[in-house]
């Protein structure tokens, strides 16, 4: 009886074990193929959360919350981006003019127009370029600034 029971029950027990285990990933393979279609659309999209409240509930939240810190971050970067290119294209259009300027009327070129005008933003470009590369080498390095 127990030769030709046990493997009826090994089997059925392996069949019942390889469906719950298959239903149970179902919910990590949804995550995981929504997940990869985020990185492709938008940060703004979420990760389906399961009813249950299990550990495969507990990834989607955690990466749901991780999907808010990205998007926050990429949000800050680019108004970064942003900033930091109309602070360099302020000065820069001032030189470029004051330049035009003198080339055009080259009597009107004199000491005071480059030392009072184009100097002062020529000096306020090269500060932003080296806070520019200060900031990327300490995110590069992972270095905590201090004020």
């Amino acid at each position: 009886l127990l030769v030709v029971s046990a493997p009826i029950i090994v089997a059925v027990a392996a069949a019942a074990t390889y469906r719950l285990v298959g239903r149970s990933l179902q919910s990590v393979d949804a995550i995981r193929s929504r997940v990869a279609e985020i990185s492709m659309s938008g940060l703004a999209e979420r990760v389906p959360v399961p009813s249950s409240r299990d550990e495969i509930a507990a990834l989607a939240v955690t990466m749901n919350e991780m999907l808010v810190r990205l998007e926050a971050g990429h949000r800050a970067q680019q108004r970064f981006v942003g900033d930091a290119s109309h602070e360099l294209r302020s000065p820069l259009a001032t030189i470029i003019s004051g330049l035009e300027v003198a080339e055009a009327h080259p009597e009107l070129l004199d000491a005071e127009l480059a030392f009072n005008t184009l100097l002062p933003e020529a000096q306020r470009i090269r500060t932003l370029i080296e806070d520019l590369l200060l900031l990327a080498r300490a995110d590069e390095q992972s270095v905590v600034l201090r004020r």
